[in-house]
C-alpha cells in the first residue's frame, strides 16, 4: 500500500514557493485553513483553492472551540462548548469549504487542538460539530487530534445514529517545540499512519514546528512547517476509500443486533412451525385433492366388504 508526504502551514507560502515545493520535495498534499473560525480569524489560504487544486491533494481545516487549557501567553481561545454551538460551527464549516468553491462530499476537518476530552461540554460540542456537517449535505467531517483521545472520539461518533465515516488525522510527535528540521525535504518519509498509535489514522502528523532552511534559488529562505503522512493522496476527496471501511469495520467494530429473549425465540419457533404445516396443507394443488378424493371411491372393497354383500343377496 502506498503512503504520501504532505504538510500544513499556518501562513501561505504564496504560488511560486507552492510551486517549488511541488517540483522539488515528494510533498503531494497541503492542509488549507479556512476562515474566519472560532480560533482562526483569518487565513491567507482563502481564495487560493482554485490556484492549488489542479497540482495538491488539499486538506481543508476548521479551528473550532477549544478546551480553555490549549490558550497560552496572551492568547485565550474561544471556549464555548456546547452543542448549539458545535451544530452552529459545523454549518459554518460547510459555508467556508462551498464558498471556497470544494467540492460536494468533501472531507472538513475540526481541529481539536487539546489532548483530552475532560473538559466540560467537549464531547458534546465534536458530537454536534460533526452531526451538523453530516446533515448540512454538503461535506463530511474529518477530525484533527491527538492519537490518545482518537479511540475516545471514535465512541463518541459510534452514538451518532446512522454512525457517520469520519476521517482521522492524528498527531503524535517528538518535540512540539520549534526546532530546526534535520530530514531531507526532497524525501520527505512515507510511512504507515496507524504508527501514530491509533490503527484507524488516515493522516499522521509526525512533526510540528519544524524550522525549514531551503536551498540557495527557493522562493522563500525558510518556512515552519509541520509535516504528515497519509494513506490518502488527496485527504480531502469525495468518495470512500478502503480505510474508511476499516475504520467502520474494525476499529469502531460492527453492531451486534440483541438476541431475543429464551421465551420470545421459543414462541416463534412455535409459530413457525405451526405456519410451515399451515402453509404445506394449503400449498396442495387443487387438482392433487381431487385425485385424493377419486381414489377414495374407486377403492377396492375389502374381504370382509365382500363377505356381507354377498349374505344379502343370498337372503
Amino acid at each position: 500500500m502506498a503512503f504520501y508526504a504532505g504538510f500544513d502551514i499556518l501562513q501561505y507560502p504564496n504560488m511560486a514557493m507552492m510551486k517549488w515545493l511541488n517540483q522539488n520535495t515528494n510533498l503531494v498534499w497541503c492542509g488549507y485553513y479556512l476562515a474566519p473560525a472560532p480560533n482562526r480569524p483569518t487565513s491567507q489560504w482563502m481564495g487560493k483553492y482554485s490556484a492549488v487544486k489542479d497540482k495538491w491533494g488539499v486538506l481543508p481545516v476548521y479551528v473550532g472551540q477549544q478546551d480553555e487549557r490549549t490558550g497560552h501567553g496572551s492568547y485565550e481561545p474561544s471556549s464555548i462548548l456546547t452543542a448549539e454551538q458545535g451544530a452552529i460551527d459545523g454549518a459554518d464549516a460547510c459555508n467556508l469549504l462551498a464558498g471556497e468553491g470544494f467540492r460536494a462530499g468533501t472531507f472538513v476537518y475540526l481541529d481539536w487542538e487539546y489532548g483530552g476530552l475532560d473538559g466540560e461540554g467537549s464531547s458534546d460540542y465534536i458530537k454536534a460539530w460533526i452531526s451538523a456537517v453530516v446533515e448540512d449535505g454538503r461535506a463530511r467531517p474529518g477530525i484533527y487530534c491527538s492519537h490518545v483521545v482518537a479511540q475516545p472520539i471514535v465512541n463518541i461518533i459510534d452514538a451518532i445514529n446512522p454512525t457517520p465515516i469520519t476521517r482521522f488525522w492524528c498527531w503524535k510527535v517528538p518535540n512540539a517545540n520549534s526546532h530546526d528540521f534535520q530530514g531531507d525535504i526532497s524525501n520527505l518519509p512515507e510511512i504507515n499512519p496507524a504508527g501514530c498509535g491509533f490503527p484507524g489514522a488516515q493522516m499522521w502528523q509526525r512533526e510540528q514546528q519544524a524550522i525549514v532552511t531551503f536551498p540557495n534559488g527557493a522562493p522563500i529562505a525558510s518556512l515552519t512547517m509541520d509535516f504528515s503522512t497519509s494513506s490518502l493522496e488527496d485527504p480531502g476527496a469525495p468518495g470512500t476509500a478502503m480505510t474508511d471501511i476499516l475504520r467502520v469495520s474494525v476499529i469502531a467494530g460492527p453492531k451486534k443486533a440483541k438476541r431475543p429473549a429464551k421465551s420470545t425465540r421459543k414462541a416463534a419457533e412455535k409459530g413457525k412451525s405451526a405456519n410451515t404445516r399451515k402453509a404445506k396443507k394449503k400449498s396442495k394443488p387443487a387438482s392433487g385433492r381431487i385425485l385424493e378424493k377419486a381414489r377414495k371411491k374407486t377403492r377396492k372393497p375389502s374381504a370382509k366388504a365382500k363377505g356381507q354383500k354377498r349374505a344379502k343377496k343370498r337372503k
